[in-house]
């Protein structure tokens, strides 16, 4: 029987304990200056997100300094511009609209007192408009016209033969209008001190019908009425009106005061003669223009 010739045949060792080699085809890692900057610059993007996180949530963070605030317009200091203009209250004629600057339809009626009319209106270029024209014949009539910027500080227009009158947006500082001597008439219009007290003069007069002991007279701010002389027993009225509503206080002799809002036109206390002289004391701030008569209830 034939033998197998005996074959040497070589077989390969493994160590199972040793690293397996990386495949021939598998990319090799970068250098390590690369690696360096790529760890760096992801911890930078870290560190950012954090101090962005960070800065929305904590409490108390001031807000980013607001960006210019656009111009103010004629419509925002005077709203009744925007409204429709009341039929019978524009400028009683065109010529005058054209010498004080006024945009043709754009005034409106702000106020009427026994020595003049006073209107506000949109001038060219976005200007704003005082117009005064006087009740007295002969007195001169005209205006003024400004930036929105001049009008919030008070745009003031006086004639030598008319009532002086002041603009003021509602809400402006009328701290320097006051001290001119100017006192409200009406919301945004302020006149000079007699105008002021003739009107309140003429208002206080179309109060009351009665018989008058203690005529009106405009005054402005706290001040006493003359002494008056009652009847026994007769019963006596105090009309009074302000320009403005204003906290008020009015005491007769003898008598403890009655605290109320000044009206713009009524009876503000009552009181009984006695048949000696009596007078009447009345309370008021300072740029108060008020009027007040006593008369017979």
């Amino acid at each position: 029987m034939a033998r197998r010739a005996h074959e040497d045949v070589e077989v390969p060792l493994v160590d199972l304990d040793a690293p397996c080699p990386r495949a021939a085809s598998a990319a090799q890692a970068p250098p390590r200056h690369v690696q360096r900057r790529r760890r760096a610059a992801v911890l930078a993007a870290a560190a950012l997100l954090a101090a962005v996180v960070v800065d929305l949530l904590a409490p108390g963070r001031p807000a980013p300094p607001p960006g210019p605030r656009p111009p103010v317009t004629a419509e925002q200091q005077f709203t009744v511009l925007s409204q429709p203009q009341v039929p019978g209250t524009g400028l009683p004629d065109a010529s005058l609209a054209a010498a004080v600057g006024v945009v043709p339809g754009s005034e409106r009626l702000l106020a009427v007192a026994p020595d003049a009319s006073f209107w506000v209106s949109r001038g060219r270029a976005g200007r704003v408009c005082l117009v005064v024209v006087p009740s007295r014949p002969g007195s001169s009539r005209g205006g003024a016209c400004a930036a929105p910027s001049v009008v919030a500080r008070g745009l003031r227009y006086s004639t030598a033969s008319g009532p002086g009158a002041a603009l003021l947006p509602v809400g402006s500082d009328a701290t320097a209008t006051v001290r001119a001597g100017y006192a409200q008439l009406a919301p945004g219009v302020w006149v000079d001190a007699r105008t002021a007290e003739r009107t309140a003069e003429a208002r206080v007069r179309s109060a009351s019908r009665q018989t008058v002991v203690v005529p009106a007279d405009g005054r402005r701010g706290s001040r006493a009425l003359p002494y008056m002389l009652t009847t026994e027993g007769t019963r006596y009225a105090v009309v009074l009106t302000c320009l403005r509503p204003a906290p008020l206080e009015v005491a007769v002799d003898g008598e403890a005061p009655q605290r109320r809002t000044c009206p713009a036109g009524g009876t503000v206390g009552r009181f009984t003669g006695r048949g000696q002289l009596v007078q009447v004391s009345v309370e008021v701030p300072d740029d108060v223009v008020w009027a007040a008569e006593v008369v017979e209830d």
